[in-house]
């Protein structure tokens, strides 16, 4: 959730193991995301700033597609190899890794 004030960290990984890791597909275009404010989940988080590397939003701070960010919260819960098995179904997805190699924590890094 974009608009949590809480952000995704290691420590939620038992979390995520007890109740699952929710990704909501919505377009960043769309006036009206009042679904991430009625959510009623007791566990939402957001991600920490990263950089985009699909097409549409390259480069871009926090404009994530939904692989992008389900894929980050991999990383950052510590299933590094599960990010990369999602991202590697994109011709950008290992881009993603590199342009926030600086920014996914230090344990989920890829050796170059």
């Amino acid at each position: 959730n974009p608009e949590s004030p809480i952000i995704l960290s290691s420590d939620d990984r038992r979390i995520a193991l007890e109740y699952g890791i929710t990704v909501i597909d919505t377009s960043w275009k769309s006036p009206d995301n009042r679904i991430f404010y009625t959510l009623k989940a007791p566990f939402q988080r957001r991600l920490p700033p990263l950089v985009a590397a699909n097409p549409v939003n390259y480069g871009v701070l926090e404009k994530l597609s939904s692989a992008e960010a389900f894929a980050a919260a991999l990383f950052i819960l510590g299933f590094p190899d599960y990010a990369i098995e999602i991202l590697s179904k994109f011709k950008w997805g290992m881009s993603f890794i590199e342009l926030n190699k600086d920014l996914l924590p230090t344990s989920t890094r890829l050796e170059s």
